[in-house]
């Protein structure tokens, strides 16, 4: 009796252990976040000068995972639930971060994004051809930073955008007549760069699209020519 007492007892402590020892494992060594995810997310972040985001803001932990943690992961937003395997980044809201740098091409391979919101920082060079390779997204908004170069053309494989939001930066060429062949989208926000040429007659095609609301060009001191008339009746220029 007194063996089995004390058999009991080693069963009971072997199993304290192992239940201390799972609670500390996900934090320790298991991770949700998908892997090539979190890599790509890590090569944003040295890309952006992530050490000197904003206050309150800078990734402190990097040990921890990041869709099970959002405390630590501001600005990132996963697909599933908290402890479950493989969770994708689906949404990167970073506005007004001091994000400091430019966006490496590694970042297209977020095959899940559905929302990229950055304005208001200090992203500069060309905007990655490579975006065309996110088709889930839905709103872009890399408005007022320092983005120049011409807008790709890989963009109009990105048939879900409903809001493109590349306002206030220093973006040449032409206007991008694929943005008036995109059936979902709903707002569209080019003013304030440094574009030139006419305003191609396609955009007249946008006043077709379910919810459409604005189309903002002001502020391209380059453009000449009259605006097509089908386009002057969207509902704001």
């Amino acid at each position: 009796h007194g063996t089995a007492m004390l058999g009991g007892k080693c069963l009971l402590a072997e199993l304290l252990l192992f239940s201390l020892f799972c609670a500390l494992v996900p934090q320790l060594s298991v991770s949700f976040t998908n892997a090539n995810d979190w890599t790509r997310m890590l090569e944003f972040y040295n890309a952006t000068d992530g050490k000197n985001w904003r206050t309150g803001f800078v990734w402190t932990d990097l040990s921890r995972d990041p869709c099970d943690n959002p405390a630590f992961f501001k600005g990132i937003k996963c697909t599933g639930k908290v402890h479950e395997a493989d969770r994708r980044i689906e949404n990167i809201s970073m506005s007004d971060m001091q994000l400091n740098g430019t966006l490496p091409t590694s970042f297209c391979e977020l095959p899940n994004l559905m929302v990229i919101n950055m304005w208001g920082n200090n992203l500069y060079g060309t905007v990655p051809s490579c975006l065309g390779n996110l088709s889930l997204v839905m709103n872009l908004d890399l408005r007022k930073n320092k983005f120049s170069g011409t807008v790709p053309t890989s963009m109009s494989s990105m048939s879900r955008l409903q809001s493109v939001y590349l306002s206030d930066n220093f973006l040449s060429g032409t206007l991008p007549s694929f943005f008036g062949s995109m059936p979902s989208l709903q707002n569209l926000f080019l003013s304030y760069n440094k574009f030139s040429g006419t305003v191609p007659v396609a955009y007249s095609n946008l006043r077709n699209n379910d919810g459409f609301s604005w189309l903002d060009i002001r502020g391209n001191k380059g453009l000449v020519g009259p605006v097509p008339l089908n386009v002057s009746r969207l509902n704001a220029i």
